[in-house]
């Protein structure tokens, strides 16, 4: 919603936001906002609303997911996102792909990892 709104030369209110990211997510948007100005993505306005501050040709997802205190998404949450949910359409193919990767190549047994050589 940033993105399409900057490129309108529009700002992102705290209701727009929420209504995206719907009723349940209230106590959490704080703490996103935050998250997204320790980045430099978000600006706050004048008018307390948020416009991009940054260029995201410049921003790639690994920098960004890596400075998140979240987990990537795995398969199953993947799958279970909504139909219209836009940037999981995109990123979704390479998240799965990824946690295929990671599976196949972290499936070891605890034990060998502790197993003295």
């Amino acid at each position: 919603m940033f993105y399409k709104k900057q490129k309108l030369g529009e700002s992102v209110s705290d209701k727009e936001a929420l209504e995206i990211l719907g009723r349940g997510e209230i106590g959490r948007w704080p703490a996103y906002v935050l998250l997204l100005e320790e980045q430099n993505l978000v600006k706050r306005t004048d008018k307390d609303e948020y416009v991009l501050a940054r260029n995201l040709s410049q921003v790639d997802f690994w920098s960004f997911f890596t400075a998140l205190p979240y987990p990537l998404p795995l398969r199953q949450d993947v799958q279970n996102v909504h139909d219209d949910d836009e940037w999981m359409e995109k990123i979704g193919p390479a998240l799965i792909e990824s946690n295929d990767y990671l599976a196949a190549k972290l499936s070891i047994p605890l034990s060998t990892i502790f197993e003295e050589k």
